[in-house]
């Protein structure tokens, strides 16, 4: 009698390690101040390099991004370089827009009016945008810019709520602050990152006090509606702070 055949053997076989699951780029996480710029505007066109920086600032908070292909006629008026060149991508929209007490000045409204469709408004409430020198940059705009305004905005297309501020500074990756007792500090070091995200930027922002800071906490919690999108301006460099990155104060 045969002997019945042997079953055969079971091999063992390498798995392969489950592919990662890569989450794709959100490369327009928030809406720019004034919309998408229209398609035909070319590669080389000043206002199209603006608003790919604006993009790439929105993108990483914090990062310190160089605006190129500024023009500095005469006929501009010259507070921030950046600022104007922000509000230059609202030729098509009649954003509701506030100048603080040292922007109101008739050149800058006159620019305003000619180079774009944005209507100045007499108090913060009213506006969409907000634009002021750090020396004004009252810690209550966190909740009064735009307070009549944001029932208006909960459409994906609308502008959100922006705050422009020009600083006289902006430094990543600051030293050890020096400081004296009683020191009011002016330039507090900042941790600033996103909500999932482990990386952090680390900056220093000149003229604006831990007070105005620790008020941006504080609007997170009011039930006035989401806080502004933060755009620091510095002569030709602009960073940006959107509404739903986190900010902490290095000690």
């Amino acid at each position: 009698m045969n002997a019945p055949h042997p079953l055969p053997v079971p091999q063992a076989t390498a798995t392969a390690a489950p592919a990662p699951i890569v989450e794709p780029l959100r490369r327009f996480p928030v809406p720019p101040p004034g919309g998408m710029v229209s398609e035909d505007v070319g590669q080389d066109d000043p206002a199209r390099q603006t608003f790919l920086a604006l993009l790439e600032a929105l993108t990483h908070p914090g990062r310190v991004v160089e605006l190129a292909g500024l023009e500095t006629a005469d006929d501009r008026p010259m507070p921030a370089a950046a600022a104007l060149a922000v509000l230059g991508q609202l030729r098509d929209r009649p954003e509701a827009v506030w100048l603080g007490p040292g922007q109101r000045r008739p050149p800058l409204q006159a620019w305003l009016s000619t180079h774009t469709a944005a209507r100045c408004v007499a108090t913060p409430d009213e506006a969409v945008i907000g634009w002021v020198p750090a020396a004004q940059a009252d810690a209550a705009l966190w909740q009064t810019l735009g307070r009549r305004q944001r029932p208006h905005l909960r459409s994906q297309a609308a502008t959100p709520l922006t705050l422009l501020i020009e600083v006289p500074g902006l430094l990543v990756d600051p030293p050890p602050p020096k400081r004296e007792p009683g020191d009011l500090e002016l330039r507090p070091r900042l941790r600033i990152g996103q909500p999932g995200r482990c990386r952090e930027t680390r900056m220093a922002v000149d003229g604006l006090s831990r007070h105005f800071w620790r008020m941006r906490e504080r609007a997170a919690q009011a039930p006035v509606g989401p806080r502004p999108v933060l755009l620091l301006l510095c002569d030709h460099r602009l960073a940006a702070i959107p509404a739903e990155a986190e900010v902490h104060m290095a000690h």
